[in-house]
């Protein structure tokens, strides 16, 4: 329909547009680049919205290792948990009457990280320079399964994760 002279704004073919609103609650731009292709990956996670700051960047080989092993090394979220990307669930975020694991997608450090993936297991372990204001490695550590087929539920993930900080 027309609208004191023009068409109404809220048609698919409008004449001009009166107002623009968009609102960003997060950004985030991931780069990756393959420098050897099966074998050395460059990777950056860099976060623009709310906050600038840089959340991963590491190098990761692949291929020298038995069992389908890597090697990655640089800035990165430790292999601590299930890595769900909401800082809010159970497992995560200390709500629900669980307690907090102390891990967030908002907590990176500088670490060497050392895995397998055999099949359907994993194993990963990581050594970083732990908490601020402290002079102690921190070894965390993260193994799983998981189970496909099953009858009734499809597949089933099971494993377990430690954290220790100390000399």
């Amino acid at each position: 329909g027309v609208f004191r002279g023009q068409v109404r704004n809220d048609k698919v073919f409008r004449t001009r547009l009166e107002k623009n609103r968009m609102d960003v609650t997060e950004a985030v731009g991931y780069l990756e680049v393959r420098l050897i292709p099966e074998y050395l990956t460059f990777y950056v996670d860099q976060r623009f919205q709310p906050t600038t700051d840089n959340r991963e960047a590491f190098g990761l080989l692949r291929g020298i290792l038995p069992w389908n092993g890597y090697v990655k090394a640089g800035r990165m979220f430790l292999p601590y948990g299930l890595q769900l990307q909401d800082d809010g669930a159970f497992i995560r975020g200390g709500t629900n009457g669980s307690i907090s694991s102390g891990f967030s997608f908002n907590q990176q450090q500088a670490a060497f990280e050392l895995g397998f993936e055999p099949g359907p297991f994993t194993l990963v372990a990581a050594v970083s320079d732990g908490s601020s204001n402290d002079r102690d490695l921190q070894v965390t550590a993260t193994a799983s399964v998981w189970l496909k087929d099953l009858p009734v539920v499809r597949s089933v993930v099971l494993g377990s994760s430690a954290s220790r900080a100390g000399p």
